[in-house]
């Protein structure tokens, strides 16, 4: 659902959430992109300047990882 909703309609909070869950599941690659974009995300937060390369970045890899665990 957050990655439908994209990163603005969502906490951080649903990011860590949600790279936790993917962790206890044994998704540790999607955890990391997930947990990287949550912390690009807070630092948007307490940031004037906010560069979102990084968070575009991971966001297309977790697309990615998504797509390809959708064809398992």
């Amino acid at each position: 659902d957050l990655l439908l909703t994209g990163v603005e309609g969502a906490s951080v909070g649903s990011w860590e959430e949600l790279a936790k869950v993917s962790r206890e599941i044994g998704f540790s690659r999607v955890a990391e992109q997930i947990s990287g974009l949550s912390d690009n995300l807070a630092t948007r937060m307490n940031s004037v300047r906010w560069d979102g390369s990084s968070a575009a970045r991971r966001a297309l890899e977790l697309c990615l990882l998504v797509r390809v665990l959708m064809e398992l």
